[in-house]
């Protein structure tokens, strides 16, 4: 493609490997900034941008977008429950998920001025991971929420983190005409910095080849259908240079009255296929969190009994006519690559079963009747989809990408018995400074993980596991405990390991950091010698001596 694609003000990307990174408190609120390291992703110039399609309506378990029977119903749970968009630590953990599958950025659907917030929140988090972000104006609740939500827009356009594209704010338009009963979609009357956005409207609308892009739009981003032969012949289109693909894994809604499309399911591996093969500008992931809708491609799994509403009663589940009969300018229903049903067409709508997704659990069996047919025996991971796409954007092993995700999801929240700041942790009535002097430097461990008696020790009874938004955050919950002996840190998936045991073995880990609390908390194995690296470190006559020794063979080791 010929569009130069960027962000910040002029347009250049600006991810810089140091950044002011702000912390999160033992409130999980965010804290004052302080200046980190970022080991930040590198990808090629020109290369296809992954960004997600988020949705900030969620306000926990019980607001309307989990619990309302015709817009807040689902088939689905996330692993990460009925959760709150503005609770800083569950975005954390949604934002290193989406960097450890190699997303590149967000695209916020935006339609009302309550979302300004939420979006902001997130907004300030995503640059502070090295995540980019656009804001799409969604015009079903507002018909000009392009104009009406202007200052908010310039706002976040401001922002060092936002795409630009030929030296203009992006702007993509999520159309609904037919909502208005107009015969166009209201574009911005503004400028930012002398500069129109971008626009990016809704192919749908506009597919027609035989016509130009109408007045006002540079571009047209696809959404999702099941027609995959329509969703390649997008990127074939010669009325626009920038392209904006899309990556799904389907459809099945969960409406009571209202309704879209038949379900179909199971076309993810074929859209990730139409994007490595076009290499377009961005590829947008449809969706990350529309529940309603599922399209989700947030770690998620199918919803088991209990919970605020049944999603048994829905429009598809109550209708006795095949999807056939119901398509009008749809697909059949396709549920799945795999059985109960064949997705042929015939069959009700509601016999319509997802068995690609484990059944009331993160990980085990399918649905009844999907177990004898899914992948890996029934065996089914709620973090199987996003291992997809990491796999599709970085080469990432789906077993080990799975693996990763765990391990961010599942980090406990952090206490609120104390609090942390820029620097300094208090535990009870202690309070400690937590500046680098108190463990050995970075360069000592950089490049290796913690092991216990032997390269094969590493015992969950070795530390404590936490999430921390940072290297120093790790260090900081380490000199909160005075068993700590040393902490491992890897910044990619915010896994904080502050060790109790003594640290005996460091091996080499890419990713990892490995650091020894110094004296008067420095340590020796049992039989007084330096934890050994994968060249074993010469033993020391002193605790002093100890440390600075281990720093010379790990740097030279890395």
């Amino acid at each position: 493609s010929s569009s130069r694609v960027g962000t910040g003000r002029t347009g250049r990307r600006r991810r810089m490997a140091r950044r002011g990174t702000r912390l999160l408190d033992g409130n999980g609120r965010v804290a004052p900034s302080i200046l980190v390291l970022l080991c930040l992703r590198l990808r090629a110039a020109g290369a296809t941008k992954f960004v997600v399609h988020y949705m900030p309506w969620f306000m926990g378990p019980e607001s309307g977008h989990w619990c309302n029977a015709d817009w807040g119903n689902s088939y689905y749970d996330s692993v990460f429950g009925g959760y709150d968009v503005t609770d800083p630590f569950t975005v954390r953990r949604q934002l290193l998920l989406m960097r450890a599958a190699g997303i590149d950025g967000l695209w916020f659907d935006f339609q009302l001025a309550a979302w300004i917030p939420r979006i902001q929140l997130i907004a300030d988090q995503a640059l502070e991971l090295g995540l980019n972000f656009a804001v799409v104006a969604d015009n079903y609740m507002e018909e000009n929420v392009t104009n009406t939500m202007q200052e908010a827009l310039k706002s976040w356009m401001a922002m060092p983190n936002y795409y630009w594209v030929n030296g203009r704010p992006l702007l993509p338009l999520f159309e609904a005409p037919s909502r208005w009963q107009s015969r166009g979609t209201v574009l911005p009357n503004w400028t930012m910095n002398g500069s129109s956005p971008f626009v990016v409207g809704t192919y749908h609308w506009h597919q027609r080849e035989s016509e130009p892009l109408p007045d006002g739009y540079d571009s047209l981003f696809f959404w999702i259908s099941s027609d995959l032969a329509w969703a390649a012949r997008y990127h074939r289109s010669t009325r626009f240079s920038l392209k904006v693909g899309s990556v799904y894994r389907g459809w099945r809604e969960a409406y009571k009255t209202w309704h879209h499309a038949p379900p179909y399911l199971g076309l993810l591996n074929s859209t990730l296929g139409i994007i490595k093969d076009a290499q377009p500008d961005f590829a947008q992931l449809v969706t990350w969190n529309d529940y309603t809708e599922g399209t989700m491609l947030e770690p998620s799994f199918l919803k088991g009994p209990g919970g605020c509403l049944d999603p048994a009663d829905t429009y598809w589940v109550a209708m006795n006519a095949t999807c056939n009969k119901q398509r009008r300018v749809f697909a059949p229903c396709t549920p799945a690559l795999w059985a109960p049903c064949s997705g042929s067409g015939e069959e009700l709508c509601r016999v319509v079963e997802d068995c690609t997704k484990p059944y009331a659990a993160v990980e085990g069996p399918g649905a009844d009747g999907c177990a004898s047919s899914s992948p890996g025996g029934g065996n089914l991971s709620a973090y199987h989809d996003l291992a997809m796409i990491a796999n599709a954007v970085l080469g990432t092993p789906i077993p080990e990408a799975v693996g990763s995700f765990r391990s961010i999801v599942e980090v406990p929240r952090p206490s609120t018995t104390g609090t942390t700041t820029t620097g300094t942790t208090t535990t009870g009535t202690t309070t400690t400074d937590a500046t680098p002097k108190q463990f050995e430097p970075a360069a000592a461990g950089a490049g290796f993980a913690c092991r216990g008696s032997s390269a094969a020790d590493n015992s969950e009874a070795n530390y404590a596991l936490s999430f921390s938004a940072s290297l120093l955050d790790c260090q900081v919950r380490c000199l909160g405990e005075a068993q700590c002996t040393g902490v491992e840190y890897n910044e990619q998936l915010g896994r904080c390991e502050a060790w109790t045991a003594v640290i005996g073995v460091r091996v080499e880990r890419a990713g990892f950091a490995c650091l020894l609390r110094r004296p008067a908390h420095a340590q020796t194995t049992t039989d007084g010698t330096a934890p050994a690296t994968t060249a074993a470190a010469p033993e020391a006559t002193s605790r002093t001596t100890l440390t600075a020794t281990t720093a010379t063979t790990a740097a030279a080791a890395a």
